[in-house]
């Protein structure tokens, strides 16, 4: 949420509020319906009787972590924690308040860095919150980073920013064995300026350049954090889910190469009466399904949700439902391949404040409706099985 887009907290830094996972068993977890979406007509599981939800797989005797950070007995839970007024401004004393009102330990904190300078964001990770969340049992941090202003900045031949690149490598490096999500570049969509014979829709605003320009960007970190001996990331492309699609048609053209991502996230919210978990989650859900292909193989990684939640929603009821809409799906299995639900609590961005956190409405009243819904999505998620 932490930049400017025109559907989405994703981007950031205005106002802050809240904003990585995989699959394994998957085939034996789906329903009729999303075994033909994702794996086509010749695959499809027979459908459960009426009325009766799909069953998950069996949950496995080990839940040790894979090599890129799937659990394989329940989705992660976490969230990007700031601007609480309950809590001191750090981010450790932030996530630990959002801990608290959960009730439960949370599996990932969400953090984002923009080019050192750039605005309030502007600096390189990893900041000392992320060394000690990701230092902490249990717990995982997932860095979202803008290596420079601009996608082609970044592409290797910048010897200024090539050097910050090698900085936070190290940085990270330093904190092995603990794993480290990254997402270069956030929400890249809303930032592309051309696509040459893409024929997309494009932010008249964009300032961050071509696609091909944030695919060399992409592999020049992932080139000198490997060259630097840097084993403790998870790459986790992260996309823009607007509920209108708006940016759709750009997903498959900003991969950056099947083998360069672990993981596939997106960020999508609820921000009016009309917003219901399926056509926010689970439409994007099913762009994911139909654009994988052999060369953008979105099939072959985990996916999860690196932001969503409320933020702007104007209609109280309808936001505080959005939760409970969430636990039905999970309950019912509906998108078994969501690995990781990552909320944005968080008041930053150009379109969050209070509505944001998940004990506050848009009008900056506090919700104890909506902070009982939201512990019931969180704790369905982290029962799991």
């Amino acid at each position: 949420m932490r930049h400017a887009q025109p559907d989405g907290p994703g981007n950031r830094r205005g106002f802050r509020v809240l904003t990585i996972a995989a699959v394994v068993g998957v085939a034996a977890g789906l329903g009729a319906l999303g075994a033909y979406l994702l794996t086509g007509p010749g695959q499809a599981a027979a459908p459960p009787p009426p009325g009766q939800a799909a069953s998950p797989p069996p949950r496995p005797a080990d839940c040790t972590p894979s090599a890129i950070l799937v659990n394989p007995c329940r989705p992660w839970f976490g969230a990007a924690a700031n601007g609480n007024p309950g809590a001191p401004d750090s981010k450790v004393a932030q996530f630990g308040y959002l801990e608290k009102l959960t009730g439960q330990h949370l599996d990932i904190f969400r953090d984002y860095h923009s080019p050192p300078g750039s605005n309030a964001l502007g600096d390189l990770p990893l900041n000392g919150d992320e060394k000690k969340l990701a230092r902490r049992p249990g717990t995982f941090v997932d860095v979202n980073w803008k290596p420079a202003a601009t996608f082609a900045q970044a592409d290797g031949g910048n010897a200024v920013v090539n050097r910050e690149i090698d900085h936070v490598a190290a940085s990270i490096k330093s904190i092995a064995p603990h794993k480290v999500f990254m997402t270069i570049w956030w929400e890249p969509q809303n930032d592309v300026t051309s696509d040459p014979g893409g024929g997309c829709y494009l932010n008249p605003g964009a300032t961050g350049g071509t696609p091909a320009q944030y695919i060399a960007m992409w592999r020049n970190v992932e080139s000198r954090f490997r060259a630097a001996g840097v084993t403790n990331v998870i790459w986790a492309m992260d996309y823009q889910a607007p509920p209108n699609g708006l940016y759709d048609c750009l997903v498959p053209r900003l991969w950056p190469g099947n083998n360069l991502v672990d993981w596939v996230i997106y960020d999508t919210y609820s921000r009016n009466g009309h917003a219901t978990w399926d056509n926010t989650v689970g439409r994007f859900y099913h762009v994911l399904a139909s654009d994988s292909s052999p060369s953008v193989n979105f099939d072959s990684k985990p996916w999860g949700l690196g932001e969503f939640g409320t933020c702007s929603n104007a209609n109280t009821a309808a936001a505080n439902d959005f939760y409970l809409q969430a636990k039905s799906a999970l309950e019912a299995n509906a998108y078994p391949r969501l690995k990781m639900y990552l909320a944005y609590a968080d008041t930053g961005g150009p379109k969050a404040g209070p509505g944001c956190l998940s004990n506050y409405n848009s009008y900056g009243r506090p919700d104890t409706t909506k902070q009982a819904n939201f512990n019931q999505f969180a704790q369905a998620v982290l029962a799991h099985r």
